[in-house]
């Protein structure tokens, strides 16, 4: 086997290199070669002018009609009525929700290809409810305030991915056969954050009160909640001190007991940007 010409690299490589791996990288260079050669000759066939891509409008049926998708990516619909039904001219489109506390959107069926972005700017939350079949599985799909869904239709049913701005989670604990009153601290918050509700479960014996604080004095609810129904979580309502700083601590709180419950558990739900 003759040795391929050597390209680029004059291939002086260590003797520990066997013979055979050498005319390897030669044949390798010389591949390479060929196609800069090849590219070289079709530039000069295809000329030096640019090329512009160009699209065409998609057509998109379904719902309230046919709408051009090219021309509705991007574009924002703005909503503020409380409830809306997407049409096809929402294809790629960002529907805004406003105004209104709530809102309910109905998602109705296209032709596929088809996807929508949904942002939620109203101080509740957005239910987005499938004309046909179901969205992720379930009937209805919520966005909580300040978030949004990238939503898409696969001809059957519903798809929605969820972002959201504050991300929501809970921090609490439970108490076995409390007798007594006790404070119990559940947690040091490593980032900042802000509570939005306390609830409180009672297993056994009603009456008991409950409540939460941070960093030892300050009460998470405005008034104390007293568990009046069993195994069923309770609201306590209206909440105070939310904002929480890195470093503090929160505890849950059994302030009295009734009778003789077997569980008194607290919750404490909070959003973090």
């Amino acid at each position: 086997m003759s040795a391929p010409t050597s390209f680029r690299l004059p291939f002086v490589l260590s003797p520990d290199v066997h013979p055979d791996v050498q005319t390897a990288i030669r044949y390798a260079f010389s591949g390479l070669k060929d196609v800069n050669d090849a590219i070289v000759a079709l530039s000069k066939k295809t000329g030096t002018g640019s090329s512009t891509a160009t699209s065409s409008a998609t057509s998109v049926v379904g719902g309230g009609g046919s709408g051009s998708s090219a021309s509705s990516i991007g574009l924002v619909n703005q909503q503020t009525t409380g409830t809306y039904t997407l049409g096809s001219g929402d294809f790629g489109a960002i529907i805004v929700l406003d105004t209104t506390a709530t809102f309910a959107v109905t998602l109705a069926s296209f032709t596929t290809p088809f996807y929508a972005i949904i942002s939620n700017q109203c101080s509740g939350l957005a239910t987005l409810t499938p004309q046909t079949g179901t969205v992720n599985g379930v009937s209805s799909w919520t966005i909580p305030p300040e978030g949004f869904a990238v939503v898409a239709f696969d001809g059957l049913n519903w798809w929605a991915a969820s972002v959201y701005q504050n991300v929501i989670f809970t921090r609490g604990g439970t108490i076995l056969n409390p007798s007594l009153p006790v404070n119990v601290v559940i947690w040091y918050a490593p980032f900042a954050c802000t509570v939005t509700n306390v609830l409180g479960y009672v297993d056994g014996a009603t009456g008991s009160v409950i409540n939460a604080r941070r960093n030892g004095t300050l009460p998470l609810l405005v008034s104390n909640l007293t568990l009046g129904t069993a195994d069923a979580w309770t609201d306590g309502g209206a909440v105070q001190n939310t904002a929480i700083s890195v470093g503090d601590k929160l505890e849950i709180m059994v302030i009295s007991v009734s009778g003789t419950p077997t569980q008194i558990a607290v919750e404490i739900q909070c959003t973090r940007p």
